[in-house]
Protein backbone atom coordinates (compact mmCIF):
# COMPACT_ATOMS: atom_id res chain seq x y z
CA UNK A 1 0.00 0.00 0.00
CA UNK A 2 1.18 3.48 -0.94
CA UNK A 3 0.68 7.01 0.77
CA UNK A 4 -2.71 8.17 0.84
CA UNK A 5 -3.43 10.37 -1.62
CA UNK A 6 -6.53 13.02 -2.34
CA UNK A 7 -8.11 12.91 -5.55
CA UNK A 8 -11.39 15.55 -6.08
CA UNK A 9 -11.99 14.57 -2.61
CA UNK A 10 -12.15 11.20 -2.44
CA UNK A 11 -9.41 9.79 -0.22
CA UNK A 12 -7.54 7.10 -1.30
CA UNK A 13 -4.65 4.56 -0.02
CA UNK A 14 -2.00 4.14 -2.35
CA UNK A 15 -4.32 4.48 -6.23
CA UNK A 16 -6.91 2.85 -5.25
CA UNK A 17 -10.31 4.18 -3.82
CA UNK A 18 -10.91 3.08 -0.27
CA UNK A 19 -13.26 0.75 -0.27
CA UNK A 20 -14.09 -1.40 2.98
CA UNK A 21 -11.97 -4.76 2.04
CA UNK A 22 -8.93 -2.55 1.67
CA UNK A 23 -9.59 -0.74 4.63
CA UNK A 24 -9.82 -3.33 6.67
CA UNK A 25 -6.84 -5.05 5.08
CA UNK A 26 -4.85 -1.50 6.18
CA UNK A 27 -6.30 -1.86 9.56
CA UNK A 28 -4.16 -5.08 10.20
CA UNK A 29 -1.37 -4.53 7.61
CA UNK A 30 -0.70 -0.32 7.39
CA UNK A 31 -2.55 1.27 9.86
CA UNK A 32 -0.91 4.46 10.05
CA UNK A 33 -2.08 5.11 6.49
CA UNK A 34 -5.36 3.92 7.49
CA UNK A 35 -6.39 6.23 9.93
CA UNK A 36 -5.85 9.46 8.69
CA UNK A 37 -8.59 8.12 5.63
CA UNK A 38 -11.41 7.71 8.43
CA UNK A 39 -12.99 11.29 8.22
CA UNK A 40 -16.60 10.42 7.22
CA UNK A 41 -19.52 10.48 10.35
CA UNK A 42 -20.52 6.93 9.13
CA UNK A 43 -16.96 5.45 8.31
CA UNK A 44 -17.77 3.41 12.07
CA UNK A 45 -20.79 1.87 10.60
CA UNK A 46 -20.04 -1.22 8.78
CA UNK A 47 -16.54 -1.89 11.24
CA UNK A 48 -19.82 -1.80 13.63
CA UNK A 49 -21.54 -4.18 11.87
CA UNK A 50 -19.19 -6.73 11.05
CA UNK A 51 -18.60 -6.82 15.45
CA UNK A 52 -22.45 -6.89 15.69
CA UNK A 53 -22.80 -9.92 13.46
CA UNK A 54 -19.72 -11.88 13.99
CA UNK A 55 -19.82 -11.17 17.88
CA UNK A 56 -23.50 -12.51 17.86
CA UNK A 57 -22.43 -15.89 15.97
CA UNK A 58 -19.53 -15.99 18.16
CA UNK A 59 -21.75 -16.08 21.17
CA UNK A 60 -24.42 -17.92 19.73
CA UNK A 61 -21.76 -20.63 18.78
CA UNK A 62 -20.26 -20.49 22.05
CA UNK A 63 -23.27 -20.40 24.45
CA UNK A 64 -23.68 -23.74 25.02
CA UNK A 65 -20.15 -24.54 25.84
CA UNK A 66 -19.81 -21.76 28.23
CA UNK A 67 -22.87 -22.74 29.65
CA UNK A 68 -21.46 -26.20 30.35
CA UNK A 69 -18.42 -24.70 31.73
CA UNK A 70 -19.72 -22.19 34.34
CA UNK A 71 -22.29 -24.71 35.55
CA UNK A 72 -20.30 -25.79 38.12
CA UNK A 73 -18.60 -22.84 38.95
CA UNK A 74 -22.13 -22.12 39.82
CA UNK A 75 -23.01 -24.68 41.92
CA UNK A 76 -20.21 -24.64 44.12
CA UNK A 77 -20.34 -20.81 44.75
CA UNK A 78 -24.23 -21.05 45.66
CA UNK A 79 -23.09 -24.35 48.05
CA UNK A 80 -21.75 -21.41 50.29
CA UNK A 81 -25.33 -20.01 50.91
CA UNK A 82 -26.94 -23.76 51.61
CA UNK A 83 -27.03 -22.84 55.40
CA UNK A 84 -28.63 -19.61 54.96
CA UNK A 85 -30.87 -20.25 53.03
CA UNK A 86 -32.21 -23.54 54.00
CA UNK A 87 -32.60 -26.89 52.41
CA UNK A 88 -36.13 -26.01 50.81
CA UNK A 89 -35.01 -22.78 48.97
CA UNK A 90 -31.34 -23.77 48.43
CA UNK A 91 -32.40 -26.88 46.17
CA UNK A 92 -35.37 -24.47 44.54
CA UNK A 93 -33.00 -22.02 43.38
CA UNK A 94 -30.70 -24.90 42.47
CA UNK A 95 -32.95 -25.75 39.97
CA UNK A 96 -34.00 -22.93 38.67
CA UNK A 97 -30.03 -22.79 37.70
CA UNK A 98 -30.35 -25.97 36.45
CA UNK A 99 -32.93 -25.39 34.26
CA UNK A 100 -31.09 -22.08 33.22
CA UNK A 101 -28.21 -23.69 31.89
CA UNK A 102 -29.78 -26.36 30.59
CA UNK A 103 -32.21 -23.79 28.29
CA UNK A 104 -28.55 -21.93 27.36
CA UNK A 105 -27.35 -25.50 26.40
CA UNK A 106 -30.61 -26.48 24.42
CA UNK A 107 -31.04 -23.37 22.57
CA UNK A 108 -28.32 -20.61 22.23
CA UNK A 109 -30.63 -18.29 20.84
CA UNK A 110 -33.17 -15.81 22.84
CA UNK A 111 -34.81 -12.69 20.76
CA UNK A 112 -33.82 -10.20 23.02
CA UNK A 113 -29.65 -11.29 22.29
CA UNK A 114 -29.90 -9.04 18.56
CA UNK A 115 -30.69 -6.50 21.12
CA UNK A 116 -27.96 -6.92 23.25
CA UNK A 117 -25.56 -8.18 20.70
CA UNK A 118 -26.02 -4.33 18.64
CA UNK A 119 -26.22 -1.96 21.93
CA UNK A 120 -23.40 -3.69 24.04
CA UNK A 121 -21.27 -3.19 21.42
CA UNK A 122 -22.33 0.54 20.36
CA UNK A 123 -22.45 1.51 24.01
CA UNK A 124 -18.70 0.53 24.80
CA UNK A 125 -17.66 2.08 21.51
CA UNK A 126 -19.38 5.32 22.70
CA UNK A 127 -18.08 5.53 25.99
CA UNK A 128 -14.06 4.87 23.97
CA UNK A 129 -14.72 7.13 21.80
CA UNK A 130 -16.00 9.63 24.11
CA UNK A 131 -13.14 9.37 26.73
CA UNK A 132 -10.68 9.21 23.85
CA UNK A 133 -12.52 12.32 22.67
CA UNK A 134 -12.14 14.41 26.29
CA UNK A 135 -8.40 13.02 26.78
CA UNK A 136 -7.32 13.79 23.14
CA UNK A 137 -9.52 17.36 22.78
CA UNK A 138 -8.98 18.75 26.37
CA UNK A 139 -6.14 17.23 27.51
CA UNK A 140 -3.80 16.96 24.95
CA UNK A 141 -5.05 20.14 23.01
CA UNK A 142 -6.69 18.05 20.07
CA UNK A 143 -9.15 18.99 17.53
CA UNK A 144 -11.13 15.88 16.65
CA UNK A 145 -14.74 15.82 16.34
CA UNK A 146 -16.89 12.55 17.98
CA UNK A 147 -17.09 10.78 14.38
CA UNK A 148 -13.52 10.73 13.60
CA UNK A 149 -12.78 9.12 17.15
CA UNK A 150 -15.86 6.68 16.61
CA UNK A 151 -14.50 5.66 13.08
CA UNK A 152 -11.17 4.85 15.14
CA UNK A 153 -12.13 2.55 18.27
CA UNK A 154 -14.65 0.97 15.69
CA UNK A 155 -11.89 -0.17 13.34
CA UNK A 156 -9.60 -0.53 16.56
CA UNK A 157 -12.98 -2.97 17.77
CA UNK A 158 -12.09 -4.95 14.62
CA UNK A 159 -8.98 -5.99 15.93
CA UNK A 160 -10.68 -6.94 19.20
CA UNK A 161 -12.73 -9.05 17.50
CA UNK A 162 -9.78 -11.21 15.78
CA UNK A 163 -8.61 -12.07 19.37
CA UNK A 164 -12.65 -12.77 20.60
CA UNK A 165 -12.81 -15.12 17.07
CA UNK A 166 -9.29 -16.95 18.13
CA UNK A 167 -10.38 -17.58 21.35
CA UNK A 168 -13.62 -19.32 20.10
CA UNK A 169 -11.66 -21.60 17.71
CA UNK A 170 -10.21 -22.94 20.90
CA UNK A 171 -13.24 -23.09 22.76
CA UNK A 172 -14.79 -24.98 19.99
CA UNK A 173 -11.72 -27.41 19.50
CA UNK A 174 -11.25 -26.25 15.55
Amino acid sequence: MNDIQEHNGTREIGTEKTGIVRRIAALFVEPSKLFPCLTGKIDWLVPFIIVVLLGGLINYTTRPIMAKDMQPIMEKSMEKYKDQLGETKYNEMMAKVNEGFEEARRNPFKWYYIFTWSLFPFIVMAAITLIGLIAGNFFFGGKSSFWIVMNVVAYAALIGLLGVGVWAVAALGL
